[in-house]
């Protein structure tokens, strides 16, 4: 990895993943955008897709564009259903980056009854 301007270390995305405040953790997981997202905080954003916090939601489903797509695309298939838009969009954007495997091509094909969705969705590829 990298260790330029744009570098954030997992172990330093640790220490804020457990942050007290959503919107901080939240942002956190935005991180592996930038420098991937190892098995070890995959697995700490499929645990935070059950979280209340929307914008907590919506960061986990971000990081999980970036994990595996094999453990990643069932969990962000269920985010398909959340009640809210944002948390739905962000699944589908995250299942567009996996679209290569079975699980994510079927969560996308069963997201079409979704107006806010279907709206996304062109977006997100």
């Amino acid at each position: 990895m990298s260790t330029g301007a744009g570098y954030v270390s997992h172990s330093a995305l640790a220490g804020v993943i457990d942050d007290p405040d959503a919107l901080v953790r939240a942002a956190s997981y935005e991180a592996p955008g930038t420098t991937g997202c190892p098995a070890p905080l995959a697995a700490r954003a499929q645990a935070a897709l059950s979280d209340p916090a929307w914008q907590l939601l919506v960061g986990a489903a971000s990081a999980l564009s970036f994990a595996n797509a094999n453990p990643a695309a069932p969990v962000l298939a269920k985010a398909l259903a959340d009640p809210n838009a944002d948390v739905r969009k962000a699944a589908v954007a995250a299942l567009t980056r996996h679209r290569a495997t079975e699980d994510a091509r079927a969560a996308l094909a069963t997201a079409t009854t979704d107006p806010d969705v279907r709206a996304y969705r062109p977006r997100a590829r």
